[in-house]
């Protein structure tokens, strides 16, 4: 799974529970399927996991990844926000 492979290291292999390289970031790797976390439209995901946000810890991950893979990292995340936080 793609998220395993890159994104866990710092969200977490749940994605809810940042590691501590990603508790140690500024800002912090955050709980994907946290409510401001998904309160971001699909498009806007899709560019933050592609583009990665500027001056922080999150790379951007379409110089390795098709647009496909992104959008499967997109519904990744929004599978996330439908589960509680355990």
């Amino acid at each position: 799974m793609l998220f395993g492979g890159r994104c866990a290291s710092c969200h977490g292999l749940d994605g809810r529970t940042p590691t501590e390289v990603g508790q140690w970031m500024y800002p912090r790797a955050p709980d994907v399927g946290s409510p401001a976390v998904q309160q971001w439209s699909d498009a806007e995901l899709f560019w933050i996991i592609k583009h990665g946000i500027r001056l922080t810890g999150m790379p951007g991950f379409g110089h390795i990844h098709s647009d496909d893979q992104v959008w499967h990292l997109v519904r990744y995340v929004r599978s996330l926000g439908a589960q509680p936080k355990q």
